[in-house]
Protein backbone atom coordinates (compact mmCIF):
# COMPACT_ATOMS: atom_id res chain seq x y z
CA UNK A 1 0.00 0.00 0.00
CA UNK A 2 2.12 3.04 -0.99
CA UNK A 3 2.44 5.58 1.09
CA UNK A 4 -0.79 4.96 3.13
CA UNK A 5 -0.71 7.15 6.46
CA UNK A 6 -3.14 6.19 8.83
CA UNK A 7 -4.58 9.05 10.78
CA UNK A 8 -7.60 8.18 11.88
CA UNK A 9 -6.23 6.50 15.27
CA UNK A 10 -4.32 9.62 16.10
CA UNK A 11 -7.40 11.49 16.58
CA UNK A 12 -10.14 12.09 18.73
CA UNK A 13 -12.42 15.16 20.78
CA UNK A 14 -11.60 17.80 22.34
CA UNK A 15 -14.13 21.03 23.32
CA UNK A 16 -15.10 22.98 20.67
CA UNK A 17 -17.95 25.03 19.57
CA UNK A 18 -19.64 22.28 16.90
CA UNK A 19 -22.22 19.88 17.41
CA UNK A 20 -22.95 15.91 17.35
CA UNK A 21 -21.15 12.95 16.99
CA UNK A 22 -22.06 12.75 13.35
CA UNK A 23 -25.62 12.07 12.54
CA UNK A 24 -26.87 9.37 10.64
CA UNK A 25 -30.51 7.66 11.04
CA UNK A 26 -31.18 6.61 14.61
CA UNK A 27 -31.34 2.88 15.86
CA UNK A 28 -31.70 3.16 19.75
CA UNK A 29 -33.37 6.60 21.05
CA UNK A 30 -32.87 5.50 24.64
CA UNK A 31 -29.13 5.13 23.92
CA UNK A 32 -28.81 7.90 21.92
CA UNK A 33 -30.47 10.11 24.39
CA UNK A 34 -28.50 8.97 27.24
CA UNK A 35 -25.02 9.50 25.31
CA UNK A 36 -25.86 12.47 23.80
CA UNK A 37 -24.29 14.63 26.72
CA UNK A 38 -21.11 12.98 25.61
CA UNK A 39 -21.31 14.92 22.24
CA UNK A 40 -22.93 17.77 22.85
CA UNK A 41 -20.16 20.96 22.15
CA UNK A 42 -17.67 18.49 20.98
CA UNK A 43 -14.95 18.35 17.53
CA UNK A 44 -12.64 16.42 16.26
CA UNK A 45 -8.60 17.42 16.59
CA UNK A 46 -5.77 15.57 16.60
CA UNK A 47 -5.08 13.34 19.83
CA UNK A 48 -2.47 15.13 21.44
CA UNK A 49 -3.04 18.13 20.41
CA UNK A 50 -5.61 18.81 22.67
CA UNK A 51 -3.54 19.51 25.73
CA UNK A 52 -3.98 16.39 27.59
CA UNK A 53 -0.95 14.18 29.06
CA UNK A 54 -1.28 10.48 28.96
CA UNK A 55 -1.15 9.28 32.41
CA UNK A 56 -2.94 6.48 34.33
CA UNK A 57 -5.89 7.58 36.20
CA UNK A 58 -5.82 8.51 39.51
CA UNK A 59 -6.88 7.57 42.70
CA UNK A 60 -10.17 9.41 42.99
CA UNK A 61 -10.85 8.72 39.33
CA UNK A 62 -9.90 4.85 39.95
CA UNK A 63 -12.72 5.33 43.10
CA UNK A 64 -14.86 7.09 41.33
CA UNK A 65 -18.73 5.48 41.68
CA UNK A 66 -20.27 4.62 38.69
CA UNK A 67 -22.56 7.24 36.52
CA UNK A 68 -25.68 6.68 35.19
CA UNK A 69 -27.51 9.99 35.58
CA UNK A 70 -25.50 12.05 33.31
CA UNK A 71 -21.45 12.83 32.79
CA UNK A 72 -19.41 12.31 35.63
CA UNK A 73 -17.11 15.17 36.49
CA UNK A 74 -13.51 12.94 35.74
CA UNK A 75 -14.92 12.55 32.12
CA UNK A 76 -13.32 14.89 30.21
CA UNK A 77 -9.99 15.05 31.70
CA UNK A 78 -10.25 11.00 31.64
CA UNK A 79 -11.16 11.79 27.28
CA UNK A 80 -8.00 14.29 27.38
CA UNK A 81 -5.92 11.69 28.70
CA UNK A 82 -6.82 8.46 26.31
CA UNK A 83 -6.47 10.96 23.45
CA UNK A 84 -2.97 12.41 24.43
CA UNK A 85 -2.28 8.32 24.69
CA UNK A 86 -3.59 7.62 21.74
CA UNK A 87 -0.76 9.94 20.31
CA UNK A 88 1.84 8.33 22.20
CA UNK A 89 1.08 4.95 20.97
CA UNK A 90 1.26 4.04 25.10
CA UNK A 91 -1.40 1.15 24.64
CA UNK A 92 -0.99 -0.07 28.19
CA UNK A 93 -2.04 3.18 29.73
CA UNK A 94 -4.67 4.24 27.35
CA UNK A 95 -6.54 0.72 28.29
CA UNK A 96 -6.44 1.84 32.22
CA UNK A 97 -7.47 5.06 31.35
CA UNK A 98 -10.54 3.46 28.65
CA UNK A 99 -11.66 0.91 31.06
CA UNK A 100 -11.72 3.50 34.25
CA UNK A 101 -14.14 5.52 31.37
CA UNK A 102 -16.32 2.29 30.27
CA UNK A 103 -16.31 1.88 34.52
CA UNK A 104 -17.50 5.43 35.60
CA UNK A 105 -19.83 6.44 32.65
CA UNK A 106 -21.48 3.43 31.64
CA UNK A 107 -23.58 5.29 29.19
CA UNK A 108 -21.07 6.96 27.46
CA UNK A 109 -19.34 4.97 24.14
CA UNK A 110 -15.61 6.70 24.79
CA UNK A 111 -14.76 3.92 27.10
CA UNK A 112 -15.56 1.46 24.48
CA UNK A 113 -13.58 3.35 21.48
CA UNK A 114 -10.61 3.76 23.35
CA UNK A 115 -10.50 -0.07 24.08
CA UNK A 116 -11.03 -1.00 20.34
CA UNK A 117 -8.17 1.80 19.32
CA UNK A 118 -5.80 0.61 21.89
CA UNK A 119 -6.78 -3.14 20.67
CA UNK A 120 -6.24 -2.39 17.10
CA UNK A 121 -2.56 -0.42 18.08
CA UNK A 122 -1.71 -3.90 19.65
CA UNK A 123 -3.43 -5.87 16.58
CA UNK A 124 -5.73 -7.49 18.29
CA UNK A 125 -7.98 -6.61 15.43
CA UNK A 126 -10.96 -9.14 16.88
CA UNK A 127 -11.48 -7.20 20.24
CA UNK A 128 -11.07 -4.01 18.16
CA UNK A 129 -13.89 -5.07 15.92
CA UNK A 130 -16.24 -6.06 19.55
CA UNK A 131 -15.31 -3.29 21.43
CA UNK A 132 -16.20 -0.40 18.47
CA UNK A 133 -19.03 -1.91 17.83
CA UNK A 134 -20.15 -2.13 21.45
CA UNK A 135 -19.25 2.10 21.10
CA UNK A 136 -21.75 2.24 18.44
CA UNK A 137 -24.56 0.68 20.18
CA UNK A 138 -23.76 2.52 23.15
CA UNK A 139 -23.61 5.92 20.67
CA UNK A 140 -27.65 4.73 19.66
CA UNK A 141 -26.92 6.99 16.51
CA UNK A 142 -24.39 5.70 13.83
CA UNK A 143 -21.04 7.96 14.14
CA UNK A 144 -18.71 8.87 11.74
CA UNK A 145 -15.71 8.06 14.10
CA UNK A 146 -16.59 4.90 15.27
CA UNK A 147 -17.67 3.75 11.76
CA UNK A 148 -14.24 5.08 10.36
CA UNK A 149 -12.49 3.15 13.32
CA UNK A 150 -14.48 -0.02 12.19
CA UNK A 151 -13.39 0.91 8.98
CA UNK A 152 -9.45 0.92 9.98
CA UNK A 153 -10.30 -2.38 11.48
CA UNK A 154 -11.62 -3.85 8.08
CA UNK A 155 -8.30 -2.86 6.58
CA UNK A 156 -6.47 -4.81 9.30
CA UNK A 157 -8.57 -8.08 9.01
CA UNK A 158 -7.28 -7.65 4.79
CA UNK A 159 -10.93 -6.83 3.96
CA UNK A 160 -10.41 -3.69 1.73
CA UNK A 161 -13.94 -3.13 0.21
CA UNK A 162 -15.44 -3.20 3.50
CA UNK A 163 -12.73 -0.77 4.68
CA UNK A 164 -13.48 1.53 1.82
CA UNK A 165 -17.26 1.41 2.13
CA UNK A 166 -17.05 2.33 5.89
CA UNK A 167 -14.87 5.06 5.42
CA UNK A 168 -16.55 6.62 3.06
CA UNK A 169 -20.09 6.26 5.36
CA UNK A 170 -17.91 7.78 8.02
CA UNK A 171 -17.17 11.17 6.14
CA UNK A 172 -20.51 11.45 5.00
CA UNK A 173 -21.98 11.03 8.41
CA UNK A 174 -19.61 13.43 9.66
CA UNK A 175 -17.41 15.89 6.44
CA UNK A 176 -15.00 16.87 9.03
CA UNK A 177 -13.63 13.68 10.01
CA UNK A 178 -9.91 14.74 7.75
CA UNK A 179 -8.49 11.69 8.86
CA UNK A 180 -11.39 9.95 6.85
CA UNK A 181 -10.69 12.35 3.87
CA UNK A 182 -7.01 11.06 3.92
CA UNK A 183 -7.47 7.60 4.36
CA UNK A 184 -9.63 7.55 1.17
CA UNK A 185 -7.05 10.30 -0.68
CA UNK A 186 -4.28 8.30 -0.47
CA UNK A 187 -6.10 4.39 -1.23
CA UNK A 188 -7.18 6.32 -4.36
CA UNK A 189 -3.57 7.52 -4.73
CA UNK A 190 -1.97 4.04 -4.63
CA UNK A 191 -4.54 2.91 -7.51
CA UNK A 192 -4.12 5.82 -9.50
CA UNK A 193 -7.35 7.43 -9.36
CA UNK A 194 -6.82 11.05 -9.20
CA UNK A 195 -9.86 13.03 -9.69
CA UNK A 196 -11.39 11.26 -6.14
CA UNK A 197 -7.85 11.71 -4.86
CA UNK A 198 -7.64 14.84 -5.24
CA UNK A 199 -11.21 15.76 -4.08
CA UNK A 200 -10.11 13.82 -0.83
CA UNK A 201 -7.12 15.63 0.02
CA UNK A 202 -8.81 19.26 -0.97
CA UNK A 203 -11.24 18.48 1.91
CA UNK A 204 -8.44 17.56 4.06
CA UNK A 205 -6.75 20.74 3.34
CA UNK A 206 -10.31 22.35 3.94
CA UNK A 207 -10.08 21.48 7.42
CA UNK A 208 -6.52 21.42 8.09
CA UNK A 209 -4.25 23.47 5.48
CA UNK A 210 -0.96 23.14 7.42
CA UNK A 211 -1.69 19.31 6.55
CA UNK A 212 1.89 18.97 4.94
CA UNK A 213 1.03 15.09 3.76
CA UNK A 214 -2.41 16.34 2.14
CA UNK A 215 -0.32 19.12 0.40
CA UNK A 216 2.07 16.79 -0.62
CA UNK A 217 -0.64 14.15 -2.03
CA UNK A 218 -2.48 17.12 -3.69
CA UNK A 219 0.51 17.97 -5.38
CA UNK A 220 1.20 14.50 -6.76
CA UNK A 221 -2.46 14.41 -8.03
CA UNK A 222 -1.98 17.60 -9.87
CA UNK A 223 1.49 16.42 -11.22
CA UNK A 224 -0.88 13.66 -13.12
CA UNK A 225 -3.11 15.60 -14.22
CA UNK A 226 -0.89 17.80 -16.10
CA UNK A 227 -1.14 20.50 -13.70
CA UNK A 228 2.46 21.47 -13.24
CA UNK A 229 2.17 25.09 -11.83
CA UNK A 230 0.02 23.95 -9.09
CA UNK A 231 1.76 20.64 -8.12
CA UNK A 232 4.92 23.35 -8.07
CA UNK A 233 2.95 25.37 -5.91
CA UNK A 234 1.91 22.59 -3.47
CA UNK A 235 5.02 21.30 -3.33
CA UNK A 236 6.57 24.63 -2.40
CA UNK A 237 3.61 25.17 0.11
CA UNK A 238 4.43 21.51 2.03
CA UNK A 239 8.34 22.42 2.35
CA UNK A 240 7.70 25.56 3.37
CA UNK A 241 5.73 24.06 6.84
CA UNK A 242 8.18 20.67 6.59
CA UNK A 243 11.46 20.90 5.20
CA UNK A 244 13.01 17.25 6.57
CA UNK A 245 11.34 15.10 3.43
CA UNK A 246 13.57 14.94 0.74
CA UNK A 247 11.33 13.59 -1.70
CA UNK A 248 9.35 16.83 -1.88
CA UNK A 249 12.69 18.80 -2.47
CA UNK A 250 13.62 16.26 -5.36
CA UNK A 251 10.34 16.70 -7.04
CA UNK A 252 9.72 20.35 -7.13
CA UNK A 253 13.23 21.08 -8.64
CA UNK A 254 12.48 18.33 -10.96
CA UNK A 255 9.21 20.50 -11.91
CA UNK A 256 10.89 23.50 -12.19
CA UNK A 257 13.73 22.20 -14.58
CA UNK A 258 11.94 19.56 -16.83
CA UNK A 259 8.28 20.37 -16.93
CA UNK A 260 8.59 24.26 -16.40
CA UNK A 261 11.64 25.24 -18.15
CA UNK A 262 12.64 27.25 -15.31
CA UNK A 263 15.72 26.96 -14.62
CA UNK A 264 16.61 29.88 -12.03
CA UNK A 265 14.02 28.53 -9.80
CA UNK A 266 15.22 24.58 -9.73
CA UNK A 267 18.51 26.33 -8.96
CA UNK A 268 16.48 28.11 -5.94
CA UNK A 269 15.48 24.93 -5.04
CA UNK A 270 18.38 22.65 -5.25
CA UNK A 271 20.15 25.42 -3.26
CA UNK A 272 17.69 25.14 -0.72
CA UNK A 273 18.03 21.32 -0.63
CA UNK A 274 21.81 21.95 -0.28
CA UNK A 275 20.89 24.26 3.14
CA UNK A 276 18.58 21.71 4.78
CA UNK A 277 21.37 19.16 3.96
CA UNK A 278 23.82 21.09 5.42
CA UNK A 279 21.60 21.85 8.54
CA UNK A 280 21.18 18.12 8.84
CA UNK A 281 17.35 18.90 8.81
CA UNK A 282 16.56 15.88 5.85
CA UNK A 283 15.70 12.51 7.06
CA UNK A 284 17.40 10.41 4.23
CA UNK A 285 20.42 11.32 1.92
CA UNK A 286 19.59 12.17 -1.70
CA UNK A 287 21.09 9.77 -4.34
CA UNK A 288 22.16 12.58 -6.60
CA UNK A 289 25.17 14.91 -6.19
CA UNK A 290 23.64 18.25 -5.67
CA UNK A 291 26.61 20.36 -5.48
CA UNK A 292 27.17 18.71 -9.19
CA UNK A 293 23.72 19.35 -9.95
CA UNK A 294 23.65 23.45 -8.56
CA UNK A 295 27.11 23.52 -10.60
CA UNK A 296 25.30 21.97 -14.11
CA UNK A 297 22.33 24.32 -13.40
CA UNK A 298 24.51 27.40 -12.60
CA UNK A 299 26.74 26.87 -16.08
CA UNK A 300 23.57 26.34 -17.93
CA UNK A 301 22.29 29.69 -17.10
CA UNK A 302 25.68 31.67 -17.56
CA UNK A 303 26.29 29.96 -21.04
CA UNK A 304 22.14 31.63 -21.59
CA UNK A 305 22.98 34.77 -20.28
CA UNK A 306 26.68 35.36 -22.67
CA UNK A 307 24.91 35.04 -26.28
CA UNK A 308 22.44 38.11 -25.09
CA UNK A 309 25.12 40.19 -23.12
CA UNK A 310 27.58 39.84 -26.48
CA UNK A 311 24.74 41.09 -28.19
CA UNK A 312 24.17 43.93 -25.92
CA UNK A 313 27.71 44.86 -26.01
CA UNK A 314 27.83 44.86 -29.95
CA UNK A 315 25.05 46.74 -30.38
CA UNK A 316 27.59 50.40 -29.51
CA UNK A 317 29.81 49.25 -32.09
CA UNK A 318 27.65 49.01 -34.73
CA UNK A 319 25.81 52.05 -33.80
CA UNK A 320 29.60 54.05 -34.01
CA UNK A 321 30.13 52.56 -36.99
CA UNK A 322 27.14 53.83 -38.78
CA UNK A 323 28.39 57.20 -37.90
Amino acid sequence: MKNLVLMGSAALLATACATGGGGGGSTDKVAAEKSRAYFDSMSYVLAGTAGGTCAPPTASQKAAMSSVDGPSKEWRDLLQKASACVGDKNWKTLDQVAETMARTDINAPWGAYFLSVSAEGQGDFQRALWMVELAQKKAGNAVGLFTYQHGRIMLGLKDTTRAMNDVKKAVSLEPRLTMGHMFLAQIHQRDLEWDQAGEHFAAVLAGDDRNVTALAGLADVRFNQGKFVDAADLYSKAISWNSSHLEWWMRLGSLYETQLKNPELALNTYKGLKTSLDKGTLKTRPSIDVNAKIKTLEDSMNAARQPAAQASAAKPDEARSKK
